[in-house]
């Protein structure tokens, strides 16, 4: 075992890249890549790193994967300067492998980095998933992100007991860019959930918003919820564009929980609704809720928009699920029944 250092920029196959004209063999060798030097990965040729060994990738330097890397058996990559995998490429993470982007540091997919079977994802830094990205964490996959950033402008599956934690941290699904929560993302203090472009919370995915965290529906953004969304502990869900939660879907909002439907808001609801105790629903002017079965109401409410009760099957309730209003006996003029 041994640590490998570069020597110059260069590709990482050629033997005069590195210190002493030895190419590392990252299963036995841990590798460092030094500051104010490019190392570029070529395409056909595939870089292994296990065992338990680290790739660093040094403040000031970069490492470009034109062909592949993989990151298994306890293995590392650490980026504290920057990474770039370009279209077509790949990073596969797996069976307990860790990749780190550090704090300043920055990661641009282009291609496929993918996290399997108890990998691990840490986001200190700004990691971007480009228009021909894709990120995947599948498999009791672990994303983390603290303070830092997680942009997606291609796409994003977190599935198959996938999770993502966000401390204080930022993701953001931008114009065009596509995530399909099939997994958990729980946010915490602070952390900001943004859709631009296109969510989809699967049958079995789930988002939680807590302690002043935010999930927002941007007017450009679209969000479609089969799982379930539950803010809390000052959380709130934030409705500017249009939200549909699907038959199966559920919403819970607790204990100082927020869910704010503005202007030119729109939420189409299928599923189960619940506001509790101090939790509280805003329906501001020129937002618009729309309900098909029932909603659940021991919190607060306030006003401005409108809320449509589209089935007279429909209810709203208060937590203990008794009718405030009975909508099911509305005549119009001259007593003809209207609903």
């Amino acid at each position: 075992m041994a640590t490998i250092w570069s020597a110059q920029t260069g590709i990482w196959s050629d033997p005069t890249t590195w210190v002493g004209g030895v190419v590392p063999d990252p299963w036995d060798d841990d590798v460092v890549i030094a500051s104010g030097h490019n190392v570029v990965i070529l395409p056909s040729y595939y870089v292994g790193i296990a065992n338990g060994h680290m790739l660093t990738v040094q403040s000031g330097a970069l490492l470009v994967v034109v062909g592949g890397l993989d990151v298994f058996y306890y293995a590392s990559l650490e980026v504290q300067g920057e990474l770039v995998v370009i279209a077509g490429c790949s990073i596969y993470v797996y069976d307990d492998g860790y990749a780190t982007i550090d704090g300043g540091a920055i990661a641009s997919i282009e291609g496929y980095f993918d996290l399997d079977y108890y990998a691990y994802l840490n986001i200190y830094g700004q990691m971007t998933v480009e228009a021909s990205g894709w990120l995947s964490a599948w498999y009791d996959a672990y994303v983390y992100v603290n303070g830092g950033v997680l942009s997606v402008y291609g796409h994003f599956d977190l599935a198959d007991y996938g999770y993502m934690d966000l401390y204080g941290a930022v993701f953001s699904v931008e114009s065009g860019g596509v995530a399909e929560i099939g997994g958990y993302v729980y946010g915490y203090y602070y952390s900001g959930i943004y859709v631009y472009g296109e969510l989809t919370v699967d049958s079995y995915g789930y988002i939680e918003a807590v302690y002043s965290s935010e999930i927002t529906c941007e007017s450009s953004g679209l969000m479609s919820v089969e799982g379930y969304l539950l803010v809390a502990d000052g959380g709130s869900c934030r409705v500017q564009g249009p939200v549909t939660l699907k038959r199966s879907s559920g919403f819970d909002a607790y204990y100082w929980g927020y869910l704010s439907v503005e202007s030119g808001g729109l939420v189409d609801s299928f599923g189960y609704m619940g506001i509790h105790y101090d939790a509280m629903l805003s329906v501001n002017y020129g937002g618009e809720m729309r309900v098909y079965r029932n909603i659940d109401i021991s919190g607060q409410m306030y006003g401005g928009g409108k809320i449509l009760m589209l089935r007279r099957e429909g209810q709203i309730r208060d937590g203990d699920g008794n009718d405030l209003f009975k909508l099911n006996q509305a005549y119009g003029f001259g007593q003809q029944r209207i609903a």
